[in-house]
């Protein structure tokens, strides 16, 4: 994905280097800092700061409970045929229930091929649960799947899991 295209349009690199962007639903991923050393491009997240970056578990052994409710579990195949059609579940709550109420509640959930976009959807409190199962296929991955949730009280969270696509 180009930097520059969707999250500060008209700007060159150099010149969003340092400033804070702005969230949309395209550019979430990198929400927060940019610093520039070297012509390498990094994002930087402030710790304290829930809506500042992507959350990830630190602790796999020891999870918080506020990690539990908001990690995104993927559940798919470790291996799949390359152009064959899988199917992928993300849940969020899997692990401690997430509230899902008008004050507090998951707004969307993402899923990539690594850093390639696959698929959305959008969720609103009561009527609807953060929960997806979908069919995709893959010519091949750069990584693993991930999947991004945001809640509205707690900001953006990743999940992933490790896959291979074979001939």
């Amino acid at each position: 994905m180009d930097l520059k295209q969707g999250l500060a349009p008209g700007l060159t690199v150099k010149e969003a280097a340092g400033r804070k962007l702005p969230t949309n639903k395209l550019n979430h991923l990198f929400i927060g800092e940019i610093k520039m050393s070297s012509n390498v491009m990094t994002t930087v997240k402030c710790e304290e700061d829930l809506f500042c970056g992507v959350n990830m578990v630190k602790d796999w052994d020891n999870m918080t409970d506020l990690e539990k409710k908001h990690l995104p579990v993927i559940t798919a195949p470790k291996s799949v045929r390359k152009g064959e059609c899988f199917e992928v579940m993300i849940e969020v709550g899997k692990l401690m229930q997430h509230p899902n109420e008008p004050g507090h509640y998951i707004e969307f959930i993402e899923l990539y091929a690594d850093h390639t976009y696959l698929a959305r959807m959008d969720l609103t409190a009561r009527r609807t649960s953060p929960i997806i199962k979908i069919c995709v296929s893959l010519d091949h991955v750069h990584g693993k799947l991930r999947a991004y949730e945001r809640c509205n009280l707690h900001g953006v969270w990743e999940g992933h899991a490790e896959i291979e696509v074979t001939d």
